[in-house]
C-alpha cells in the first residue's frame, strides 16, 4: 500500500510524505506564483546556418561512464547518467560551459539504447527510476521533486512533463502525473523481461518492451501486444511510438526492423526490412511518424534510414570501422529532418572512422562527426532536439570492449549561434548548505552565447519556503564580448531562520533572441536533519533460525554536521517487541552510514515487523525520522534478497558448475521439499545434484539425488529444482548445477545485498572450484521439519493425504515407501487435461513427500480445482485439490 500525506501549504516548498510499507520518503515539492514560473514556455525562434560545432565536451568522469543521456525539447537542457564508479545524475546547459548545473549521487539500471530516462520538452520535469522508487525533479537543483517509493526499472516523460511512465519490481506499469499522484495502473507480469519504455507527446499511450514483444496500454488498458522476433531471439532494446502512437517501431536481434500502425483495433504491419549486421540494435522515430531510423551491429554497424510509407531504405551509412563498431544509440528529430547516431566504433586506435554521426534527412553524408582520431572511446547513448539542432551524446573513454573506466559528455549545436543571447550558467552563492546568521553576498556568473559584444542587467532574487520573496538586487554586466564569463556579486544577505530558500538569477538583454537560457534557479537548505534510508537486513523473506545483524542506514540530510542516533526495532505478528538496538554516527550534511547492530534470530515461521528510527538535536523534518516494513520468516533457506543484480555462468565449455552450500536451521530429521534456481533463459541444465559436504567442498561422486534437464518456464525467473522430498540427517547440503559443454549462455542470477553470505562456488576442469565473494548464487532449497510421518511403520508402504487443502503456494502428500517401490504422481485439471508429471521413478525405502506447487510444466499457476493421480505399486489413489490465490 502507498499512503501520500501533504503538509498543507499552499505556496513555496512544501514537503511531502510517502510511505510504502512502512517506510517513509519525503520529497520537497515547489509550488509559487512569482512571475517567471507562470509564464508560459516563450516561443524560442528557430535559426540554422553554418556554425555547426562541439561546443563543450565534460571529460570530469570520476572514473564513471555516461550511459544513459537525454536533452529537452527546446535543447537547452542535458541530463546525463555516469554509471560505473561515482554513479550520479548530471544537469547540464547545452549552451553552457560544460560544468554539471548539479549532481545527484545514486544507481540506475543499466539499458541499450542509452534511453532510459526521461526529460520534458521545457527541461523543467526529469525523471529516472531504480530500486528506491521513481524519481522526479525539477532543473533547479539535485533535490527530488518527489520521489515514489516503489522498487523499478525504468521511467519516461510526455513532452510537456505533465505524465511520467515507470514500470515497478512488483510488475506495475504506473502512469503518474506531474506531482507524483497515480493516474491509472496496469498489472505488468513480465517485468523480468523487461528492456525499456516509450511514450505518446501527451502521455496517454506507453509502450513497454519485453525481450520478445511490445505492449502498448492506453489509458490504463491493453492496446495490442505486437510480438518482436522470437522467445530466444528478440531484443534488449525499447520499441519506439510516433508522437501521437498511431505508429510503432521494432528491431530484433535477427536484424529486421517492423513498422506498425494502429487501425483503431489493433497495430498492423505496415513493412519488414531485413538490415543484418547480423541484429538491429537500436530504433526511433520521429514525433509525426514520417521516418524510421535504426542501427546495427555487433561489428560492421551501419545506420539505415526510411521513409514510413516503404520499406526500401533511403540510405544506409556504415562509416564506424569494421571489429566493435555497433551502432549503439540512434535518435531522430521530431519531423525527421535530423537523424544521430552515437557508435562504439572499431576497436582501432586511430583512425578516421565515425563514433558519432549526425545527418540529414536526404543526404547520408555526416554534417558533423566525431572520429576515432578525436574520441578514443565508445559511444553509448544520443539524443537530439525537437528542431534538431542540438545534440547529446556521451559514453566510455575507452572501447566497450576494453576493461577500464572514464567516461564524457558531448553538447553539438548544428545549427548557428545567434547574434544577441545571454544567460547565467552557475550561481556561487548561496551555496546549498547554509547556517542560520550565515552572512554571504549572493554571487552568480553570466555567459554571452551570442555573437556581438554585450551590455545588460541581470537580477537575483530569495524566496523562502513559503513562497515569499525575502530578497531582490540587481546589477550590470558590461561589455561582455563573445564566449566569455562575467561574475557579478550582489549584495549582502544574512540568513534568518532554518528553512529552505529558492535563488534565482536571470538577464534582461533587450533583444535577446533565446529566452530559453536566460534563468537558472539553485535550492539552499538551513536545518538539522537525520533520516532513516533503509533497514536492509532483514529483507522480505528470512530463514527461520537464521542470525543476522540488522543494518540501518542513516543519513544526515541537513546543513549542519550532526551527531545521528539510528535504532531498530523487531515484533512479532502480536505487536510483542523481541529485538531492539542502536548506534551512533558523526556526520557531515550528506554524508550516510551503516549503523550494524547485534545479532537477532527469527524464532519461528510467520510475519514480523521491522523498524528504524533516528534521532537528531533540533531535528528540522519529522516526516522522514522512521520507516516500517514487514518480513516473512519462512523454512525456505534464503541466501538472497530476491532481486538479482547481473547473471553469471562459467563460459569455459569444459565441464562447468555452479554450486551452493546450504546449513539447515533446523534439527533433525527434516525433509527436503523444494528447490529452486533463478535463471535468465529456458535453456536447461542438463543436470542438477542434490549433493552431500565433503572437507567444505561438494561430494559430486556422491550425490544424494540427481535430477536431468531441468529449465524454468519463462524467463528470467525461477526455474523450479524437480528434487523428490526425502527425509535428510546431514547438516551441510550442496547444490551442483551443470551445464552442458555446449550451453548457450544460460545465467544464474546473482545478488549483491550485504552482507554476503559467501557460500557460492563455480567449477571447470580447468580452475577446479572457486569461491565466489562478489555475489550470493540466486540458488534455494526448502528444509521442513517431519510432518506427523515420522511415526508411521516403516515396514509398510503408506499414503497420506494431500495437506493444505485448499492450498495457496504449495502442498505436500506424505509416503512411506517399505521397499524400493516405482512412484508416480500426475496432476489434471477437471477435464483430463495433463497439468503436470510430478514424479514418474523408483523411490528408495523411506519417509517420503511429493510436493506441487501449483505450477503447470511450462511454470505458470493458476487457481482453481485439480485431481492428481497417485501410482505406488499396486495402490493407486486420487485427490482433488484446490488452489486459491
Amino acid at each position: 500500500m502507498v499512503l501520500i500525506l501533504f503538509l498543507s501549504i499552499t505556496e513555496g516548498f512544501f514537503l511531502e510524505k510517502v510511505i510504502k510499507d512502512g517506510v517513509c520518503y519525503e520529497r520537497v515539492v515547489i509550488k509559487s506564483n512569482y512571475q517567471y514560473r507562470s509564464e508560459p514556455p516563450p516561443e524560442i525562434p528557430r535559426v540554422r546556418g553554418s556554425d555547426t560545432t562541439i561546443l563543450w565536451v565534460d571529460r570530469n568522469h570520476q572514473k564513471a561512464i555516461i550511459q544513459s543521456i537525454g536533452i529537452s525539447g527546446d535543447g537547452m537542457s542535458i541530463i546525463g547518467y555516469w554509471d560505473l564508479n561515482s554513479p550520479r545524475v548530471s544537469l547540464y546547459r547545452s549552451l553552457g560551459a560544460g560544468l554539471p548545473l548539479w549532481n545527484f549521487s545514486g544507481s540506475f539500471p543499466w539499458s541499450y539504447g542509452g534511453h532510459r530516462l526521461g526529460i520534458s520538452n521545457d527541461g523543467r520535469v526529469i525523471s529516472l527510476a531504480n530500486k528506491t522508487g521513481i524519481y522526479c525533479w525539477e532543473d533547479c537543483g539535485p533535490d527530488p521533486k518527489w520521489l515514489y517509493p516503489l522498487a523499478s526499472r525504468g521511467s519516461v516523460a510526455s513532452r510537456d512533463g505533465h505524465r511520467i511512465a515507470a514500470v515497478t519490481e512488483a510488475g506495475i506499469l504506473l502512469l503518474l502525473d506531474e506531482s507524483g499522484d497515480t493516474l491509472w495502473s496496469f498489472p505488468f507480469s513480465e517485468v523480468e523481461r523487461f528492456q525499456g519504455l516509450d511514450i505518446s507527446d501527451d502521455g496517454s499511450i506507453v509502450a513497454v518492451t519485453v525481450y520478445d514483444s511490445c505492449f502498448v496500454i492506453e489509458s490504463g488498458h491493453l492496446r495490442d501486444r505486437i510480438p518482436i522476433g522470437t522467445s530466444s531471439c528478440g531484443t534488449q532494446y525499447a520499441a519506439k511510438i510516433s508522437g501521437d502512437g498511431k505508429y510503432l517501431v521494432t528491431g530484433d536481434y535477427y536484424g529486421r526492423v517492423k513498422l506498425f500502425r494502429w487501425d483503431g483495433n489493433s497495430y498492423l504491419e505496415v513493412w519488414s526490412a531485413p538490415v543484418g549486421n547480423p541484429w538491429v540494435t537500436d530504433v526511433g522515430i520521429s514525433s509525426d511518424g514520417s521516418t524510421i531510423v535504426c542501427g546495427t551491429g555487433y561489428a560492421n554497424g551501419k545506420l539505415v534510414l526510411f521513409d514510413s510509407s516503404s520499406a526500401t531504405p533511403l540510405w544506409q551509412f556504415q562509416g564506424y570501422g569494421g571489429y566493435g563498431a555497433m551502432v549503439a544509440s540512434v535518435t531522430i528529430s521530431a519531423d525527421g529532418s535530423r537523424i544521430a547516431a552515437a557508435s562504439w566504433g572499431d576497436t582501432a586506435k586511430v583512425g578516421g572512422f565515425y563514433v558519432f554521426t549526425l545527418h540529414e534527412r536526404n543526404d547520408p553524408t555526416p554534417i558533423i562527426g566525431i572520429t576515432r582520431n578525436e574520441e578514443r572511446g565508445s559511444l553509448f547513448g544520443v539524443a537530439i532536439s525537437e528542431s534538431g539542432e542540438l545534440i547529446a551524446t556521451g559514453g566510455k573513454a575507452v572501447h566497450a570492449y576494453e576493461w577500464g573506466n572514464g567516461g564524457e559528455v558531448y553538447a553539438i549545436l548544428a545549427g548557428r549561434y545567434y547574434d544577441h543571447n545571454v544567460g547565467p550558467i552557475e550561481i556561487l552563492k548561496p551555496e546549498r548548505l547554509l547556517k542560520r546568521g550565515d552572512i554571504l553576498n549572493p554571487e552568480a556568473g553570466y555567459y554571452n552565447f551570442g555573437d556581438s559584444t554585450e551590455s545588460f542587467p541581470v537580477y537575483l532574487e530569495i524566496w523562502d519556503s513559503t513562497g515569499i520573496r525575502i530578497y531582490l538586487d540587481s546589477g550590470f554586466i558590461t561589455g561582455l564580448e563573445p564566449d566569455s564569463t562575467r561574475y557579478d556579486t550582489f549584495p549582502t544577505w544574512t540568513v534568518p531562520s532554518y528553512g529552505t530558500y529558492l535563488t534565482v538569477t536571470y538577464t534582461g538583454l533587450v533583444g535577446d533572441q533565446y529566452p530559453g537560457d536566460d534563468t537558472i534557479k539553485t535550492v539552499s537548505i538551513c536545518y538539522h536533519n537525520g533520516a532513516v534510508v533503509s533497514v536492509k537486513p532483514p529483507f522480505s523473506e528470512q530463514t527461520i533460525n537464521y542470525r543476522f545483524q540488522p543494518i540501518i542506514t542513516v543519513k544526515n540530510s541537513g546543513s549542519y554536521p550532526d551527531t545521528i542516533l539510528g535504532i531498530v526495532a523487531i515484533r512479532d505478528s502480536l505487536g510483542q517487541e523481541l529485538y531492539r538496538d542502536s548506534a551512533t554516527a558523526y556526520l557531515e550534511p550528506g554524508q550516510s552510514q551503516r549503523l550494524i547492530l547485534s545479532e537477532f534470530q527469527t524464532p519461528a515461521i510467520g510475519r514480523y515487523t521491522a523498524s528504524g528510527i533516528v534521532r537528531v538535536k533540533e531535528d528540522y523534518i519529522k516526516e522522514d525520522d522512521s520507516i516500517g516494513f514487514s518480513f516473512l520468516s519462512r523454512y525456505e533457506i534464503i541466501y538472497d534478497d530476491g532481486t538479482p543484480e547481473g547473471y553469471y555462468w562459467v563460459g569455459a565449455h569444459d565441464n562447468d558448475k555452479f554450486a551452493v552450500r546450504f546449513t539447515p536451521l533446523i534439527g533433525p530429521p527434516h525433509y527436503l521439499t523444494g528447490a529452486r534456481v533463478y535463471v535468465n533463459r529456458k535453456d536447461p541444465f542438463d543436470y542438477i545434484q542434490l549433493c552431500p559436504d565433503a572437507s567444505g567442498l561438494p561430494d559430486t561422486a556422491n550425490p544424494i539425488q540427481t535430477v536431468y534437464n531441468v529449465s524454468a518456464g519463462s524467463a528470467p525467473g525461477w526455474a523450479i529444482i524437480p528434487f523428490d522430498t526425502i527425509g535428510l540427517d546431514s547438516q551441510e547440503l550442496w547444490i551442483v548445477l551443470h551445464w552442458p559443454d555446449n550451453s548457450p549462455p544460460l545465467g544464474i542470477g546473482a545478488d549483491d545485498a550485504q552482507p554476503l553470505d559467501l557460500r557460492s562456488w563455480w567449477y571447470s576442469n580447468g580452475s577446479g572450484w572457486t569461491r565466489w565473494t562478489r555475489h550470493d548464487w540466486m540458488v534455494r532449497m526448502t528444509i521442513e521439519p517431519e510432518i506427523g510421518i515420522a511415526s508411521r511403520d516403516r515396514f509398510t508402504n503408506w499414503i497420506g493425504n494431500f495437506a493444505p487443502n485448499p492450498f495457496s503456494t504449495s502442498g505436500i502428500i506424505p509416503l512411506v515407501v517399505a521397499e524400493p517401490t516405482k512412484v508416480k504422481a500426475v496432476v489434471y485439471d477437471p477435464i483430463g487435461r495433463l497439468v503436470r508429471i510430478l514424479t514418474d521413478r523408483l523411490f528408495t525405502p523411506g519417509v517420503h513427500k511429493i510436493v506441487w506447487d501449483g505450477r503447470d510444466g511450462t511454470g505458470k499457476n493458476r487457481a482453481g480445482i485439480y485431481f492428481i493421480r497417485l501410482e505406488m505399486g499396486e495402490v493407486k489413489r486420487i485427490f482433488k485439490v484446490v488452489r486459491i490465490r
